[in-house]
Parts: C-alpha cells; sequence; structure tokens
C-alpha cells in the first residue's frame, strides 16, 4: 500500500506566495491583452463599414449654368464647382409634398454642417418664385443662405437645369402649374440629386425614405472627403 506524504508546510507557503506576486501581473496582461483585442476589432470594423459603402459612378455631368438666388444674385455652376452639392427642387406655392422636402433638406443642413456640401433646392414654378419668396420659404425651414441656395430664374435657364432638355439634373418639371380645389400644383421630382465636385451626377436619392436619406449623407461625406484627399 502505498503511503501518502503530507505537503510540506514550508513548500506550501512558498507556492501560494509566488502565485499571489504572478496574480496582478496576470490580471495586467490579460487586461492589457484585451484592451489591444478590442482596440483592433474596433479597427477591423471601422474599416468594413467604409468597405461596405459601394462606390457610386458618374451617371452624367451637368452642363454649365446660371440661375437667380434667393438674395436676387447670380448663382450656378460657377459657384459650385469643386464643391459637392445636393440638388432638390420644390415650388413656395406647395402646401402637400414640398413641406416635406424642405424638413429633408433642413435636415441634410444639420447632418452635413462642418462640411462643405452644398444644398440647391430649384423652383420649378418660375414665373412666380421670385427672390423675396424664395426667401420667406427658406426662412420656414432656417435655411443657412452660405449653404442652402433657393434657385430660380426664367423658365428655360431652370429647364434646362432640371433637366427638361437633358442638359442639367435629368429630372422633370411640369409645364406650368395647375389650381384645383385652391390648391396650386406642378409636377416635379421628389428625389433629391447628389452631384460631385466636376458637376458628376452620382445618385437619386428619395426624400421618402429615411435609409435612402441617411446613405446619403454619408455619400456625400465620403466625396468631400475624396475631394479633400486630392
Amino acid at each position: 500500500m502505498s503511503r501518502m506524504t503530507p505537503s510540506s508546510p514550508t513548500a506550501s507557503a512558498t507556492s501560494t506566495a509566488s502565485g499571489a506576486a504572478r496574480d496582478p501581473f496576470i490580471k495586467r496582461y490579460i487586461w492589457g491583452l484585451s484592451f489591444v483585442v478590442g482596440l483592433l476589432a474596433l479597427t477591423i470594423l471601422k474599416t468594413c463599414q467604409s468597405k461596405s459603402l459601394p462606390s457610386l459612378q458618374v451617371i452624367s455631368v451637368v452642363e454649365p449654368f446660371e440661375l437667380i438666388d434667393q438674395n436676387g444674385q447670380p448663382f450656378g455652376s460657377k459657384e459650385l464647382d469643386g464643391k459637392v452639392w445636393i440638388a432638390s427642387f420644390f415650388f413656395t406655392a406647395c402646401k402637400t409634398e414640398c413641406p416635406l422636402i424642405g424638413r429633408a433638406v433642413k435636415d441634410l443642413q444639420d447632418k452635413l454642417a462642418g462640411t462643405p456640401v452644398q444644398l440647391v433646392s430649384i423652383s420649378v414654378d418660375p414665373e412666380f418664385d421670385d427672390p423675396q419668396a424664395l426667401r420667406n420659404w427658406g426662412a420656414q425651414f432656417g435655411a443657412d443662405p452660405a449653404r442652402w441656395h433657393l434657385l430660380t430664374g426664367p423658365r428655360p435657364a431652370v429647364e434646362a437645369v432640371v433637366g427638361v432638355t437633358n442638359k442639367g439634373l435629368k429630372t422633370y418639371m411640369g409645364e406650368s402649374r395647375k389650381v384645383t380645389g385652391g390648391l396650386v400644383t406642378i409636377a416635379h421630382e421628389m428625389k433629391v440629386v447628389l452631384v460631385d465636385q466636376h458637376r458628376g451626377i452620382r445618385f437619386y436619392f428619395d426624400t421618402r425614405n429615411e435609409g435612402e436619406m441617411a446613405l446619403l449623407v454619408d455619400h456625400a461625406k465620403a466625396l468631400a472627403r475624396e475631394g479633400a484627399a486630392r
């Protein structure tokens, strides 16, 4: 029969002391390793997120144009070249869809604060929307005149930019206003157009779709960063 030998008290005490000495070191090692792994995971996540944003190819290029802004001053491609901009369409007498567009653009103004991205809203009712009407409409949504430009002008020039003649943003607008039951209606696009620094149309985003508008913010910021890096 084998006989069990009691452990030496001295050996046991030595082992315990050694373990106690190693314990803080092990904890610091584990904490440090966890920090490095967490930092690496965060970096990978950010990289994956940036890679998940698809590249938007140029659809077509907007020809040079000039209209009139809410201050009665000439404003057009000359002032926008070299900047990313987002175009939208509205008319001040609209009581149905245009307020939605105004709120959507105001949201873009807030979310793109601190970036060079410009906002351009073009009236499809140029015979009635003079600069004063544009200023009044913009004031309802807190339009920043340094970043949000409300444009009007002679109908042929507006139609060319909006895209009726396929020289501009390739959208559409009604030939004239219709009044039914006290409501003024003019056909126009509900989507906004993302345009790059070289007047290249990149994509159309629906103002009625929150997911698309959130994606627009990401793409606009990415294009602005891309231009700044050149």
